[in-house]
């Protein structure tokens, strides 16, 4: 399994520059890069721009307070997350990254993107999440 370093330089600059990212890599590119037929790259991954977004789905990686995530830690992330969903004979795998402004966090995290906040806020419940993000709006809406 190799990841692309170019790949954790797109993503980690997304958590500087813009705040965060959400993305989704496909089984396609998934099932390749667990048998090693493949560099998981760029090109293997979608932005997602519509929906809201829930964490909590699977892995979680949470940065120390005032530090940002390096190329290696977000690498290391992807690859734990791939290996689980692969596990999980998941579809496709739906990764976000973020600031937590209020303890001024970064967070790596396995996530699930829904139609309406109704359905994201009822799943984040669930899963004891605190907020979720509308990608439409781009605001935060505490559970």
């Amino acid at each position: 399994m190799q990841i692309d370093l170019d790949l954790c330089r797109i993503l980690r600059r997304s958590l500087i520059d813009d705040r965060g990212f959400t993305i989704v890599l496909q089984t396609t590119s998934l099932v390749a890069f667990t048998r090693g037929d493949t560099i998981l790259n760029k090109s293997h991954y979608q932005d997602i721009t519509t929906g809201v977004v829930v964490g909590g789905a699977g892995h979680t990686a949470i940065c120390p307070a005032g530090a940002v995530f390096s190329n290696q830690q977000i690498r290391h992330f992807l690859h734990d997350a791939i290996k689980s969903a692969y596990r999980r004979q998941a579809t496709e795998i739906r990764v976000g990254g973020w600031l937590d402004t209020d303890t001024g966090r970064f967070w790596l995290d396995e996530v699930t993107v829904h139609v309406s906040i109704a359905d994201a806020l009822a799943v984040a419940r669930e899963r004891h999440e605190k907020a979720v993000y509308d990608l439409d709006t781009r605001t935060e809406h505490q559970v």
